[in-house]
């Protein structure tokens, strides 16, 4: 039922962006195909093997904090380096 429930949350949120574009025959579907295919690989991987589960774990425990605080890092200084802030 979950999984039903987010298809037709990608339909909905995909409907409201097709009916608000203002130039319909410019929608790449096929790089939206990609991108979904994509998505479910990579949640696959992440849910539904021993290695993915682990790593997911471990971040949520707190065994990847450097990782985590490096990519923080990286995000603070990339957003002021953009933003000038």
């Amino acid at each position: 039922m979950s999984i039903l429930m987010g298809i037709v949350g990608l339909v909905f949120i995909f409907a409201i962006g097709w009916l608000v574009s203002s130039n319909r025959k410019k929608i790449r579907y096929k790089q939206i195909g990609i991108l979904l295919v994509t998505q479910f690989v990579i949640s696959f991987l992440c849910l539904h093997t021993s290695g993915g589960v682990k790593v997911l774990a471990g971040i949520s425990n707190g065994s990847y904090d450097g990782i985590t605080d490096k990519l923080f890092d990286i995000i603070h200084h990339k957003g002021a380096f953009y933003y000038g802030n």
